[in-house]
């Protein structure tokens, strides 16, 4: 069985996608988080034309292959997401997960995430996203517990 599943893993697709756990500048204290139990993160409601319509998730994007770097692919996926006017420093990097569909038909998501701090300046939804929202950590959760996370 172990190879078998193996095997079918190591010929799908994989998708290499980037995100950002934006901080909201009034939780940034001296360039840290001030309390993370009030902090607020960044999270965009996903257009109901796109896959995973109508539920909420980090920004980010797909890396592209003219991509210099994972940093250069979040920074563009910010941009494209949420206009100019919207300020952030990419702080470091947090982790890298994997998804593995059950549906073999549909790619392997590695996903890298990142920390990124809000700045200043306003969001610009694009087409990517019909709304969005600054979210604590009790929000998240009640989130998470009404399935409305991507």
């Amino acid at each position: 069985f172990h190879d078998h599943f193996m095997a079918q893993i190591s010929s799908r697709v994989r998708l290499n996608v980037v995100t950002g756990v934006i901080i909201h500048h009034k939780s940034i204290v001296n360039g840290h988080v001030h309390n993370p139990r009030t902090m607020q993160m960044l999270l965009g409601k996903r257009a109901d034309n796109q896959s995973n319509g109508g539920l909420w998730e980090h920004i980010g994007g797909k890396i592209e292959a003219s991509d210099a770097s994972m940093e250069h692919a979040l920074t563009r996926e910010l941009n494209e997401e949420l206009g100019n006017a919207f300020k952030f420093e990419i702080k470091k990097f947090l982790f890298q997960s994997s998804y593995i569909p059950p549906q073999t038909e549909r790619p392997i998501i590695d996903l890298n995430a990142f920390l990124v701090h809000h700045i200043e300046g306003h969001i610009k939804l694009t087409r990517a996203h019909q709304d969005c929202g600054w979210v604590d950590m009790d929000g998240l959760n009640q989130m998470m517990d009404l399935d409305m996370l991507s």
